[in-house]
This record gives structure tokens, C-alpha cells and sequence, in this order.
């Protein structure tokens, strides 16, 4: 909740900063639905609802089935469930590269306050410590930031959670996933990540891995392979958008 010394100071930045669309660039008008979107843009969300695909929450008519979709039917999880927020697609879309590579850190809020519309997934995730899914130590000096972690520590504020833990490491830089087929990406990641020198995992707790986009589900399973290396018996993953 906003308090009201923080409401004023944003009624005086917004006077001389005004928020713009993180779609369409246009002013955001205060007292909208979110932040950094105008409510046009909001609109043309395209919410994942209703029955999903239970490995990586894709929508998914087959109500009732244990068969993967045809987005993750090659995964092999590691984890038991998967969920998103939106499809990665035009606004959604521009969310994602905001933050990612606009160093648009703000966009994080709204995209947690998203997330934490629904329902289901403020279920998935509850009780939970989110693990963001790192950065090689080279690529995250030159964008200055870890874009999953900003999405998890924004996610901690308005989940019922645990807490977020970096346990893991990404000893070996790879090729950007989005360059591959599909059947590249699971030995672009293998053997990419590994338990922090610091980290200690719980049998006895729920850890559910977090990126901002899930693709074919690759990088977070190998992630969720590490942690289950290392002793944890849950493990589930959620990113923003599913693309």
C-alpha cells in the first residue's frame, strides 16, 4: 500500500516526470490500473486464464490430461508444475524488453502486480522461496542488473512467499536462447549452473524458479536439476510471460 507521503511524491515527479506507456510511449494518467502502462495497452494484455498446461501454464484446452503441451512435450521436467502470467506477446512483449534491456527496473512492479492478479498462481507459488534464475557474472556487470532477480524481489513484495534466495550460479556464459531451435537449447544450458558456494537447500521446502519469460522451459529445468541435486524435494517454476 502506498502511503500518502509517497502518493504526494509521485502526484509532484509525475507533474514533472510523467510516467509513460511501456507499450505505446503515451502518458500514463495517475489513478489507472497500473504504473508504467496505460490502460489502452492494458487492455490488450493477453492474459493466460482457465485451463493451463500443468508443466509450463501454457493455455491448454486438454482439461484433466497429463500430457505436456506442445510447447514443453520435450522437456522432461524436473520440476512438478509451471506457471505464467501472459503470452509473450506485442505488450506483454514490451514489458519484457523494458526491463530487460531498457534498464526499465520499474516495469518490475506492474509485472508483479500482474502476477499477483491471479489467483491460481498466488497459489502455486505460496509459502514458497523463489529462486531467480542467474545471469553469467560477465553479462550481468554489463546490464548492471540481474532482470529475474529485479522480477523476484518485486514478486516477494506481493506474494505470499518465503522469501527469494540466489542459490544458484551460471559458471558458463551461453549463446542467448533465443538464437536456437528447440532442440538446441537443452544442451546450450546443460551443465551451465551450479549451487552457490553459500547456498543451503531444504528438503522440507517449496522453491519455485523464476525467469521473465518461459520458451521451451530449458534453462529454468536445468536450474531446477541443480537444486534437486542438492537435496530439494519441491520444486516448481514461474516466469511473467510464456513465448
Amino acid at each position: 500500500m502506498i502511503k500518502p507521503f509517497e502518493r504526494m511524491l509521485r502526484r509532484s515527479l509525475d507533474v514533472v516526470f510523467p510516467r509513460d506507456c511501456g507499450h505505446c510511449g503515451e502518458i500514463v494518467p495517475e489513478g489507472g490500473s497500473w504504473d508504467y502502462l496505460c490502460e489502452d495497452c492494458g487492455d490488450r494484455l493477453d492474459w493466460i486464464r482457465g485451463p493451463v498446461c500443468e508443466t509450463c501454464g501454457h493455455p491448454y484446452p486438454g482439461i484433466g490430461s497429463n500430457q505436456p503441451c506442445e510447447h514443453c512435450e520435450a522437456l522432461d521436467p524436473v520440476f512438478s508444475s509451471g506457471r505464467c502470467c501472459v503470452l509473450h506477446r506485442e505488450v506483454g512483449a514490451s514489458l519484457v524488453r523494458g526491463l530487460k534491456y531498457h534498464r526499465g527496473l520499474y516495469f518490475a512492479t506492474d509485472m508483479a502486480a500482474m502476477v499477483a492478479d491471479s489467483a491460481e498462481i498466488v497459489e502455486h507459488v505460496r509459502g514458497a522461496i523463489l529462486v531467480p534464475v542467474p545471469l553469467h557474472p560477465k553479462r550481468e556487470r554489463e546490464r548492471g542488473f540481474n532482470q529475474s532477480a529485479v522480477f523476484a524481489h518485486a514478486l516477494a513484495k506481493v506474494l505470499p512467499v518465503e522469501g527469494v534466495e540466489s542459490l544458484l550460479e551460471r559458471g558458463r556464459s551461453t549463446v542467448t536462447q533465443t538464437r536456437l531451435p528447440r532442440a538446441e537449447r537443452l544442451k546450450n544450458v546443460r551443465g551451465a549452473f551450479s549451487l552457490s558456494s553459500v547456498a543451503a537447500v531444504r528438503a522440507d521446502l517449496t522453491y519455485v524458479v523464476v525467469d521473465d519469460v518461459f520458451t521451451t522451459g530449458s534453462t529454468m529445468n536445468e536450474c531446477c536439476r541443480i537444486l534437486r541435486k542438492a537435496g530439494a524435494k519441491s520444486l516448481k517454476v514461474l516466469a511473467f510471460a510464456h513465448g
